[in-house]
């Protein structure tokens, strides 16, 4: 079993839905698990939640992205949650909780996305990787 270093958790630990535009995706940084498929192999789960309910003059979506780059630094879609309704978006719901993929190389990038032509006026999410 691979072991890690540190507790990984994506930057900015607490994100705008602001920034997530109409009709776009809002990459996250890049998290470094120091090895191919560690989250597989060490039992961990990615949790993205809501720590403020979102707003809006309209009904955008939020669908998190997980996408992995390899080493000749092409990113690719490794999975996706769920499209979450702005009424489903309340402080505290969790919009995507699991483990990694097969197939996941060492850096892997949380992206939100938003699939309609409306904007957030509030909330905000975080990120974190935890045990099973």
């Amino acid at each position: 079993m691979l072991i890690e270093k540190t507790r990984a958790a994506f930057d900015p630990i607490v994100l705008p839905l602001t920034n997530v535009g109409a009709n776009s995706t809002q990459n996250g940084v890049e998290i470094d698990f120091d090895a191919k498929n560690q989250m597989v192999e060490t039992n961990e789960v990615l949790e993205v939640y809501l720590t403020e309910k979102a707003t809006s003059a309209g009904s955008p979506t939020l669908q998190v992205i997980v996408e992995t780059k390899n080493p000749e630094g092409v990113y690719r879609q490794v999975a996706s949650g769920e499209v979450v309704p702005l009424s489903a978006l309340v402080e505290g719901a969790v919009v995507y909780k699991v483990a990694l993929p097969d197939g996941c190389d060492q850096i892997v990038r949380v992206s939100l996305k938003n699939d309609t032509a409306d904007t957030f006026t509030g909330g905000s999410v975080s990120g974190f990787v935890r045990p099973l």
